[in-house]
């Protein structure tokens, strides 16, 4: 679900991360290392402060999130800090 909003930008970036809030709450689901990347490149400007939250989690370092969070700063914020 999260893969087929995530091409369409703004018009469900709110729905990507309501989706992905309510995954967090669910006790069986487990959230692996794919689920950061689609977030972070679908939620826009919002996706730097996904970034912060990847990194407390310890999956900063991962590959896909590393090219998503460097994608979205490219966009968004300031690249010296991807």
């Amino acid at each position: 679900m999260l893969k087929y909003c995530a091409p369409l930008g703004n018009v469900c970036s709110n729905q990507v991360v309501s989706l992905y809030q309510l995954m967090q709450r669910c006790e069986d689901i487990s959230l692996g290392t794919f689920v950061y990347p689609v977030l972070i490149k679908s939620s826009g400007s919002a996706g730097i402060a996904f970034h912060a939250h990847v990194v407390k989690l310890g999956l900063g370092s991962d590959h896909y999130v590393r090219n998503a969070t460097l994608s979205v700063y490219l966009k968004y914020g300031p690249v010296e800090h991807a």
